[in-house]
């Protein structure tokens, strides 16, 4: 049978079996004894046809034109193989093969055999449909060897779509990084420079999902650059929980992928390898002490004034920088000035004598002790309080503005210092202490500071800081293919 099969797999066999069970209903083997053979039917007498090798009679419509025996079926006399129930399924399969496949009436078959006496027709003097096709309808006794039916574009509508699975459709956005993950998220940066600290801050919903997407200890996110080549950032992962979840990360060289950078966050790996978390590789500056010898003073990375009152030293397993100070002493940051910014540091009392002064430096012009000329940013041990104030020459200006504040001895404090144009916070804990304006921009010594004080310090961040500050956003979910 000649017929344009569809692209779609398996319509060619289910289409054969369809039709081979149907022609076996039809066309029932009729007995040899008495028949004349025959290969097509002008060999047969007038008013017989000729099938499955032999001459049967030809009848119109109407069973009593056969013999008693017989009935008449498509065309021919033959004997009653097929009825009731059997004859309904053949005629119904006649109909579904038509309205599926777009048969016409004339190119198919009706009543299961084709019209008027087997599909003269659809296009054949025979009933067998001789010129249908442009070959015969040559039968043998093996079977049917060609049917000489019209070439017939099969349509889409052959199989139900319900059957045959949608292709994967590839997410948007560069090739997937690694097929370990499960699902990826693209970040979208507002206007941020290179080498700048992103902060991606999830709640509600949000922290939710991506919560539920990840380990447990969120040690499967991921962020990743693509560009001309892939590349996944060291992270910080500062807060993670189903209600909250903060992330950090540095942005790399604007314009090395020639406008088609792209962040994403990639999350579901049940055995991910650990994550890159180098957070030199995260900020502007960032020094743990774990790098340093015990006993070391520092320096170069700090210039600690007098000499021999900072040491870094082990404080249960963990080192610190440690400054017993009966005077106002400080420790420099060496050739890390930046214009605006923000600088992160943890500090813990240890014990205290008089006004046990603890905290941050920014924007000075001289950080000597004898000649300290420079805003800071404290906790004020006595009395209890903290805020933004100023130094001149030395001089203790007071507070500019500030709020009552309870510490305590042996407690970690995380004090978080912001200047950035004229303007300058303080927040401990999280909770802005004191914030302030002034004009005095263009001053960017950056330090450490403590007075009659016994202190901790460790976890000394410094990231760049642009107002208003860029956000990082989520997209939608995405999964890959395969």
């Amino acid at each position: 049978m000649k017929l344009a099969v569809h692209r779609r797999h398996g319509d060619w066999l289910r289409l054969t079996a369809a039709l081979g069970f149907a022609l076996a209903l039809v066309l029932p083997a009729c007995p040899a004894e008495g028949k004349r053979e025959c290969e097509k039917s002008e060999q047969c007498r007038e008013g017989e046809i000729c099938h499955e090798g032999f001459c049967h009679v030809a009848c119109p419509t109407a069973e009593t034109s056969c013999p008693d025996d017989l009935v008449c079926q498509h065309g021919m006399c033959l004997p009653a193989v097929v009825s009731g129930a059997d004859a309904g399924r053949v005629d119904a399969w006649s109909v579904d093969l038509e309205r599926v496949d777009g048969w016409s009436g004339d190119a198919g078959m009706t009543d299961a055999g084709g019209a008027d006496a087997g599909g003269t027709d659809a296009g054949g003097a025979d009933a067998g449909g001789a010129d249908a096709g442009g070959t015969e309808a040559g039968m043998t006794e093996a079977g049917m060897t060609e049917v000489g039916m019209p070439d017939i574009a099969m349509p889409d509508t052959l199989l139900p779509d319900t059957l045959v699975p949608d292709a994967c459709v590839p997410p948007p956005g560069p090739e997937w990084w690694d097929l370990s993950y499960a699902e990826r998220f693209a970040i979208t940066l507002d206007a941020a420079p290179s080498a700048y600290t992103m902060e991606l801050s999830l709640s509600g919903a949000e922290a939710a999902d991506l919560h539920a997407a990840s380990l447990a200890n969120g040690e499967d996110i991921r962020i990743v650059y693509h560009a001309p080549s892939t590349v996944d950032l060291d992270r910080e992962l500062l807060v993670f929980s189903d209600t909250s979840i903060i992330i950090r990360f540095m942005t790399q060289p604007s314009g090395s992928a020639g406008g088609g950078e792209a962040y994403y966050l990639y999350v579901g790996n049940p055995q991910p390898a650990a994550p890159r978390a180098d957070l030199r590789a995260v900020y502007l500056f960032y020094e743990d002490f774990e790098g340093f010898d015990l006993s070391d003073d520092g320096s170069p990375t700090f210039i600690p004034r007098p000499s021999g009152s900072w040491q870094v030293i082990d404080d249960g397993g963990n080192k610190v920088y440690h400054l017993d100070a009966a005077e106002r002493y400080s420790a420099e940051l060496a050739d890390i000035a930046p214009q605006d910014g923000v600088m992160e540091v943890r500090a813990k009392y240890i014990s205290t004598v008089g006004a046990g002064t603890v905290g941050v430096a920014y924007r000075g012009t001289d950080l000597n002790p004898a000649a300290t000329t420079s805003y800071v940013a404290i906790i004020y041990g006595s009395p209890d309080e903290a805020g933004v104030g100023t130094f001149s020459d030395a001089t203790w200006d007071g507070f500019i503005n500030w709020s009552s504040f309870d510490w305590a001895i042996g407690s970690w404090y995380d004090l978080s210092v912001a200047f950035v144009g004229t303007t300058s916070s303080l927040a401990i804990d999280g909770v802005e202490q004191g914030a302030i304006t002034n004009t005095s921009a263009d001053h960017n010594l950056l330090g450490l500071i403590g007075y009659a004080v016994d202190v901790y310090f460790d976890d000394i961040k410094l990231r760049k800081l642009v107002d208003p500050a860029p956000a990082a956003t989520l997209g939608q979910v995405q999964r890959p293919c395969g």
